[in-house]
C-alpha cells in the first residue's frame, strides 16, 4: 500500500508502446472488458477495514470525501459517502483566490477508531502555486454511520507532519498505516514522522513507541512504514508493501513484505532471519503492495523514478496454502489488462484471504505518474478497480 506522503504535491492531485506480437495484442483485446461507470475515483490511499455495530466495512478516500461500504457487499455502485466530517470538503474560489475546507487523502483504523487524514491548501503567492499549509489527523469512534461523532485532530499543532519548503515543492516525509487484519482485535494504527519517530494512534491522542522489529530487514531504509499482527503481537516494518495471511477464523502463519523500493518480495513463517523463505520473488519493479488469498499473492508495483522506462502493474505468484512460488505467474483473469505496468498500483486488498484469488472480492486502485508518462495511459482509468466473483472480472468500481 503506497501510502506514504514524501512529497506533498499529495498523490490525489498529482495531476506501451505497440508490440508486434499479435497474439499478445489480440489476447489483451480478449481480457478486456466494457468499463463500469466510475463511481470511486482520485487517488485512492487505502482500502480500511473498520467494524461499526459489529459489521465489518471497507473505508477509503475519494473524490467524493470519505466513502463506505459493507465488505460482504461485493457489487458495482455499493459505496456510500460519510456525510459527518468535522470539516467542510475542499474547494476553491477562483475570485477571491481563497481555500476552503479540507480533502481527505487516507484512512487508516484500529479496533474502535477511525482515522482520517486530511489537507488544508493555501495559495503562495509569490511562487504562484497552491500549497499544503496543515495536515489534519481527525480520529473518532463511529458508532453508526449517520450521525455525528466525536473528532478530535490529533495533529493540530501540525508538528508530527512537519511541511518543509524545497525550491519551488513543499515536502514533507510522514506515514499513517495500520494493521488493516481481518480479526478487529488484531487492529492498530500508526504514525511514523519525518525523524522516523514511531507512534500509537487512540481516539484521542499520539503515543510514543519504541519500533519492535521481527529482524533487520534486507534492503530498508531504517525508516518504519507498516505493521502487521503476528505471533500474537504487533511487528513493524521498514516496507510500504506487507502483509499476512491472517483470516477471520485463524491467526497467521505466514507475512510477506518488500522493502522500500524493492523489487524482492519476501515470504517469512517466524519473526527471526532463519524463517525466511528462500528465495524472494523478483516483482521486476519496486513493490507498493500486497495482497494474499489461499492460492495467490497479488503484487503491485510502482516505479517513481522518473529515469525508469517502466512504471507499475500488478503481478502475481501462485500459491499453495499461503506459501508462494518463488516466480512469477500469468493470470486467469483480466488483471494485467486492466492494471497494466503503465500504471502505479496504490493498495491492494483481498477481502477474504481464506478464499482462492477468484472466489473473493479484490480491490486495487491505480494512478499514473505526470513524468514521462506513456500515452497508454487515461486519467479516466485513476480510480479504485474491483474484482468480484460474481461478475468474473476486474473493472471500474
Amino acid at each position: 500500500m503506497k501510502k506514504i506522503f514524501k512529497t506533498l504535491i499529495i498523490s490525489a492531485l498529482f495531476l506501451s508502446a505497440l508490440t508486434s506480437c499479435h497474439d499478445m495484442v489480440f489476447s489483451n483485446i480478449l481480457e478486456d472488458v466494457t468499463p463500469e461507470e466510475a463511481t470511486v475515483n482520485g487517488s485512492v490511499n487505502a482500502i480500511t477495514r473498520y467494524n461499526v455495530g459489529g459489521e465489518e466495512y471497507l473505508v477509503t478516500n475519494s473524490q467524493k470525501g470519505l466513502i463506505y461500504k459493507k465488505a460482504s457487499d461485493n457489487r458495482h455502485g455499493a459505496w456510500k459517502t460519510y456525510n459527518h466530517l468535522p470539516f467542510e470538503l475542499h474547494h476553491y474560489d477562483y475570485y477571491n483566490t481563497t481555500h476552503y475546507g479540507q480533502q481527505v487523502v487516507k484512512t487508516a483504523a484500529d479496533s474502535t477508531t477511525l482515522y482520517v487524514v486530511a489537507v488544508t491548501y493555501q495559495n503562495h503567492t509569490s511562487l504562484g502555486t497552491n500549497y499544503p499549509s496543515h495536515i489534519s489527523i481527525w480520529a473518532a469512534n463511529i458508532s453508526s454511520w449517520d450521525s455525528t461523532a466525536s473528532w478530535t485532530d490529533l495533529n493540530a499543532d501540525g508538528t508530527k507532519t512537519y511541511i518543509y519548503q524545497d525550491g519551488n515543492y513543499f515536502k514533507t516525509d510522514f506515514n499513517v498505516f495500520c494493521t488493516n487484519t481481518p480479526k478487529n482485535s488484531h487492529r492498530r494504527a500508526y504514525l511514523r514522522n519525518k525523524e522516523s519517530e514511531l507512534y500509537q494512534l487512540s481516539a484521542s491522542s499520539l503515543n510514543a513507541i519504541t519500533a519492535n522489529k521481527p529482524y533487520e530487514q534486507s534492503g530498508g531504509n531504517g525508516r518504519i512504514d507498516s505493521a502487521i499482527w503476528f505471533n500474537g503481537t504487533v511487528y513493524h516494518l521498514d516496507s510500504l508493501a506487507s502483509t499476512t495471511n491472517e483470516t477471520t477464523s485463524s491467526d497467521p502463519t505466514y507475512f510477506y513484505y518488500s522493502p522500500d523500493n524493492s523489487r524482492s518480495v519476501y515470504t517469512a513463517s517466524g519473526t527471526s532471519q532463519s524463517n525466511l523463505i528462500s528465495p524472494a520473488i523478483d516483482a521486476g519493479e519496486a513493490v507498493s503492495c500486497l495482497a494474499i488469498t489461499k492460492n495467490a499473492l497479488l503484487i503491485g508495483r510502482a516505479n517513481t523514478d522518473e529515469t525508469s522506462a517502466s512504471y507499475g502493474g500488478i503481478v502475481k505468484a501462485n500459491a499453495t496454502d499461503y506459501l508462494p512460488e518463488s516466480k512469477l505467474s500469468g493470470f486467469t483473469t483480466n488483471a494485467a489488462a486492466q492494471m497494466p505496468s503503465s500504471y502505479l498500483i496504490n493498495t491492494l486488498l483481498a477481502v477474504d484471504p481464506s478464499q482462492n484469488e477468484t472466489e473473493t472480492a479484490l480491490y486495487g486502485s491505480i494512478i499514473f505518474r505526470t513524468i514521462g508518462t506513456s500515452s497508454a495511459v487515461n486519467y479516466d482509468n485513476v480510480g479504485l478497480w474491483s474484482y468480484y466473483p460474481s461478475r468474473g472480472n476486474w473493472n471500474r468500481e
